[in-house]
Parts: C-alpha cells; sequence; structure tokens
C-alpha cells in the first residue's frame, strides 16, 4: 500500500498534478491572500487615523500654548479676575487634546518608544484633569488668591484679610468637593510621569521634577483634608455664631501621648472667621501643683504613671495618657469643669512646640516681654531659651512661669498682624501643623468632629482597621526635654512560623544632645505599642523591669507596655547615647492581613519607619498616619 500510494503520488506530480502536501498550499496563499487583503486596509487606516490626530494634537497643543501663555500673563499681572475665561478655554483644550491623543495609547507597548510615549501621555492626562479642576475651582478661589496676593497684601493684616475672605468659605468648601476628583486624577497620573522619559522641549518645562511631584502630591492631600473637613470648617470659624474655643499648648520636649507636657493654655473666640483677643495662662493656674482644690476631679492616676510621678492623684495636666485625642478630649473635660468658674467652650486645640518652632520661621526673630524682662526668639533658640527660663535663670517662679503664656500670646498676635510675604509663611506654618498633626482639634459637635476625623485633623486613632496596625506611643515622664534632641526610628518585620504570622518591632532611639543636668538626663519613658486585637506578646528585649498586656476594648487595640532606660552621653567625645526596644508578637491563625496601618502619634516629630516581608521592604518618613500595601502571601 505505502508504494501505491508513493508510485501515484509521482504519476500525478508527473502529469503536473499535486501532491497531497502541494495541493494545501493553494488553500494557504489564498488565506493569505484574503487576510493581507483586510490587514493592510486596516493598518493603512490607523497610520492615517494616526496621521491624523497627530495632525489634530499638534493644532491643540499649539493652540493650548498660547492659551496657557495668556493665563500666565494675567498671573504676572494679578489680573486674577480675568483668569476664569482663559483657565475655561485652558480646560476645554486639553480635554480636547486628551481625546485626540487616546489612539496614541495603542503604540505603548512598542519596545523603545513605547515608555517616552507612556510619559508623555500620562502628563498630558494630567494637565487635562488638572486644568479641569483648575476651571471648576476659580471662580471660588480667585476671592481667596486674590485677597492674599493682591496689592492690598502689603497694607493689609491676615485678621482682616481673614475679615475680607470669610463670606466665601462656604461657596469655595462647595468647589472644592466638585473639583476634587479632577485634582485627585491629576495627582495619579502625574506621578506616573518619568520626566528623563519626556523630550527635551518638555522637560524644561519641570526644572525640578522631584520638587514638582512633592508639591502636586503635598496640594492634592491638602485638597482631600479640605474637602473631608467641610462639614466643620463653618464650626471652626465661627460662620453664623461666635465658637470659643480653649488653647492647650503642648511641650513637645516633654513628649506625651498627644504630643507634649501640657503646658500652658489660654481663650479665643472666632467669629465669622475672624479671631478674637487671645488670653493665655499657665497651666498651674489652671492645676496647681500642689494641694488641689478636693472639690475637683481627682481620679487614681494610672500604675504607669505613678513609677516616675509620685502623686495620689490624677493632674489635669497629666490627663493626655490617651494618644487618640478625642478619648484625652472627654477625660479633661472631667478635670476642666469640675473647677469652678471655667469658661464653657465649644472645642479644644491641641498645639504644640514643633508648631511654635515653625510659626517663629514664618515671622523672624520675635521678642517677648514677660515682668520687664525681654527675650528675642527664633526658630533656632525658642525651645533652649524658654527651657532655660524656666529651669536656671534664676527669676521668680511668676516671672518664669509667665513667659510661657506671654509667648503664646506673642506668637498668636504677631500672626494675625503679618503682612506681605510673612503673612504666606504663617499660611504655610499652618498647613504644615495640620498636614504633620502639630495641630489638632477636637470639636463637642459630633456631626464637626466626625469630619475632622475624616480629614486626619482630630489625631483620632484609627479604630477599626482591616489590615496589620502599628502606632508606638512614647511618653517622658522623667520631667526633662530630651525629646528636643531625640531621634525616633522604628522597623517592624512581618514573618510565618508554624503556619502563623509573627511580628517583631524594634524601636530604637538615638540622643546625640550631652547631658547637662537640667535639659537633657538620662532617658525614662513609657513605651506603649498599639497593634491589632488578638496579638499575644510573644518576647521582649530593652524594657526597665516593668512590662505588660492590655486590651483597649474602645480604641479596639492589644496594647505592649514597656518601660525604657536609656544612659545619657556624657561628652561630646563619645558616641551618642542609643536604645533599642524589641516586641514579638503573634497573631491568630489564618490572619494575613493585605496591608498594614502606621499611625503616627500626635505631635510627635516624624519618625522613619522600615517594613519588612520576605524579601519585600518599604521604609517611609511618617510625617502623619499611613497605610501600605504588602506584597501578596509575603
Amino acid at each position: 500500500m505505502g508504494r501505491d500510494w508513493l508510485r501515484e503520488a509521482g504519476e500525478r506530480i508527473g502529469r503536473g498534478g499535486r501532491s497531497l502536501t502541494a495541493s494545501k498550499a493553494p488553500r494557504t496563499k489564498s488565506r493569505t491572500r484574503g487576510v493581507s487583503r483586510i490587514i493592510r486596509p486596516a493598518l493603512a487606516a490607523i497610520a492615517g487615523l494616526l496621521l491624523l490626530d497627530g495632525a489634530i494634537a499638534a493644532t491643540l497643543a499649539i493652540r493650548l500654548q498660547q492659551t496657557a501663555l495668556d493665563a500666565r500673563t494675567l498671573v504676572r499681572t494679578r489680573d486674577y479676575a480675568a483668569l476664569e475665561g482663559p483657565l475655561a478655554h485652558l480646560a476645554a483644550d486639553a480635554r480636547a487634546l486628551h481625546l485626540a491623543l487616546v489612539p496614541a495609547w495603542v503604540l505603548t507597548p512598542i519596545p523603545g518608544m513605547g515608555p517616552r510615549l507612556a510619559s508623555l501621555l500620562y502628563l498630558e492626562d494630567a494637565l487635562a484633569r488638572g486644568a479641569a479642576g483648575a476651571s471648576r475651582l476659580w471662580p471660588s478661589a480667585e476671592p481667596f488668591v486674590g485677597a492674599f496676593t493682591h496689592g492690598n497684601q502689603r497694607t493689609a493684616t491676615g485678621k482682616a484679610l481673614l475679615a475680607r475672605i470669610a463670606p466665601d468659605v462656604r461657596p469655595a468648601l462647595v468647589a472644592i468637593k466638585a473639583a476634587l476628583p479632577d485634582f485627585t486624577a491629576f495627582g495619579h497620573d502625574f506621578a506616573r510621569v518619568n520626566p528623563r522619559l519626556l523630550p527635551a522641549a518638555v522637560r524644561h518645562l519641570l526644572p525640578r521634577p522631584s520638587r514638582a511631584r512633592i508639591d502636586v502630591a503635598t496640594a492634592v492631600t491638602t485638597l482631600t483634608e479640605v474637602a473631608r473637613a467641610a462639614p466643620a470648617v463653618p464650626a471652626l470659624l465661627g460662620l453664623g455664631r461666635p465658637a470659643p474655643y480653649l488653647l492647650l499648648m503642648q511641650n513637645s520636649g516633654e513628649i506625651r501621648a498627644t504630643g507634649g507636657f501640657l503646658t500652658a493654655y489660654g481663650y479665643l473666640t472666632m467669629k465669622d472667621g475672624v479671631p478674637g483677643h487671645l488670653s493665655a495662662y499657665n497651666i498651674y493656674q489652671l492645676d496647681p501643683e500642689f494641694r488641689p482644690d478636693p472639690a475637683r476631679y481627682q481620679p487614681p492616676e494610672p500604675i504607669e504613671l505613678r513609677l516616675y510621678l509620685p502623686w495620689p492623684a490624677l493632674h489635669l495636666r497629666d490627663s493626655n495618657v490617651s494618644p487618640d485625642v478625642p478619648t484625652f478630649a472627654h477625660t479633661f473635660y472631667r478635670f476642666y469643669y469640675s473647677i469652678p468658674h471655667t469658661r464653657p467652650v465649644d472645642g479644644i486645640v491641641l498645639l504644640d512646640t514643633w508648631f511654635a518652632d515653625r510659626l517663629l520661621k514664618a515671622l523672624g526673630p520675635t521678642t517677648v516681654v514677660a515682668d520687664g524682662h525681654r527675650v528675642v526668639l527664633t526658630a533656632q533658640n525658642a525651645n533652649v531659651t524658654m527651657e532655660y527660663l524656666a529651669e536656671r535663670s534664676g527669676l521668680p517662679q511668676a516671672t518664669r512661669k509667665a513667659f510661657l503664656a506671654t509667648a503664646m500670646t506673642t506668637l498668636w498676635h504677631h500672626a494675625l498682624a503679618a503682612r506681605g510675604p510673612a503673612l504666606r509663611r504663617v499660611l504655610g506654618a499652618v498647613l504644615y501643623g495640620l498636614d504633620h498633626e502639630h495641630v489638632l482639634f477636637y470639636l463637642n459637635d459630633p456631626a464637626a468632629e466626625r469630619a475632622l476625623i475624616a480629614a486626619g485633623w482630630a489625631g483620632a486613632m484609627d479604630r477599626h482597621v482591616s489590615g496589620d496596625y502599628l502606632e508606638v506611643v512614647d511618653e517622658n515622664l522623667n520631667g526633662h526635654k530630651d525629646n528636643f534632641a531625640l531621634v525616633e526610628s522604628v522597623a517592624t518585620r512581618l514573618f510565618r512560623r508554624d503556619g502563623r504570622l509573627w511580628e517583631t518591632t524594634r524601636v530604637k532611639w538615638v540622643e546625640p544632645a550631652v547631658h547637662n543636668g537640667w535639659m537633657y538626663v538620662a532617658y525614662r519613658a513609657w513605651i506603649r505599642l498599639y497593634v491589632p486585637p488578638g496579638a499575644v506578646e510573644r518576647g521582649l528585649r530593652g524594657d526597665h523591669g516593668y512590662h505588660f498586656v492590655s486590651h483597649n476594648p474602645t480604641l479596639h487595640k492589644t496594647v505592649l507596655n514597656a518601660h525604657i532606660f536609656m544612659h545619657a552621653r556624657q561628652s561630646l567625645s563619645v558616641p551618642p547615647s542609643t536604645h533599642t526596644l524589641t516586641v514579638t508578637y503573634e497573631f491568630p491563625k489564618g490572619y494575613l492581613p493585605a496591608t498594614i496601618t502606621l499611625q503616627k502619634q500626635p505631635g510627635a516629630r516624624s519618625p522613619r519607619v522600615t517594613v519588612s516581608a520576605g524579601s519585600w521592604s518599604r521604609t517611609v518618613v511618617l510625617t502623619r498616619s499611613a497605610t501600605l500595601t504588602l506584597p501578596p502571601g509575603y
């Protein structure tokens, strides 16, 4: 049979016939020709479409550039009222350019040119969304920009300008909420731009791309915070009715759970966006150091504090034991309203020393006078100068205590009297304080308080986190000011053992300052790690003989407590002192979170935090609370 088949095939070939294999060739060729008839016109159409889109995009880009130049001219001449039209044209042209360039995304997978094209397209997308957001926001934002940058800014004080813009606050909040999706998309697209891959003609428009990326992210974060806080802003500013507040100044050099030792207090009333007179006093006028009134609220002192503060009862000035500001506020009010003749307030504002330093940097050298004694404070010398006056100056106690309150009122009134560039620096200091949690609010109104919590302005602990969670809370109970110099860092590692998830957190302190006996001494502190509920401590190193584990049902957290002791640095000739606390804990079976939330202690300096899981690692400077996505399966 095989030979017959071969002979038949040979005969067919000899007669000009086709073999079985050859007989299939025409069909394949026919199919190829058919496909070619479809592909070639399609490719030609795509090429034509891309060329047409390119021509349209080039035309739009030229028009967009001219519109942008017109807008920049108006900004330079400060003709802000006329900017609304060009911004609307800019948004429309940018949107049209965005649509014209959509087909170009099909070219981005091509090696070599693809990544360059993608960066250019992301930049254009960012421009389109940013222009759309600016166009939505500008009609309501113009009164604010004009108030703080127009000719009036050289003569009008901050207080006068606040009065001027107060009627425009509510419309601006509505506009920010409407424009926020565009600005969020703008920030997302801009973060994906690789400036090194952009054409030179475009790259020169971003002379400092890293700085631009940070500025864009900060601006989007601030707008997001303001939009979330919008329901509380009228109450904060006293729009509609006067809003009295209690201001609490915290000494960051002696860190406590909410940011620092409560060192001074004051009263301030906001009315229609304008702050009234600030009256400030030393905290001991509200909370006497000795012989407190027995009629006042006097709960027992927690055992953790009693190891360092040998008082029979807890004092108001030490009441900020909880790192959750709303919890602290409830405790503080019990003390406060048990004191006869205290003023009723609508809420509490917490300010710390780091914010005061930022204000001083904005204002420049500031003279403070108390009982005839004069000192000049700067951002560089304020902390040491104020502590020297309090501890080593030899001045009468009344004078020493008066300086704290006087410095608080002096800074406040100088900030409200600032003009021109100094006023803009003051506004920057306020935004810094809000973004870094050095200015915190508690409002009695529940709806307003919820809005502040959502904005991250309330110092509230995230009570129900779906993933992993870590907050390190440091309480300096030694009465000295080591935290002005101490540097804290945190490293936490997640790993699997015996089918369960474990975590080891290491907290390290470095003391560069030299012992002087009154400001920098050996460091003693109560340290708490707030972790997810159900965590079980499995190991502890670096504690000073007293530690325990507790559960906080209100905050829905397990709390790992330890006390530490670190020797002081004795001279500049020896290395800085260091101490490390290491805690290992185990999670329940089946627990494998996809994220970890790192919560910043309110008012604390920004620690460097490293999170690792397997070969994956991320390091962040914790300027505010953050959530990181963990690798799948670790």
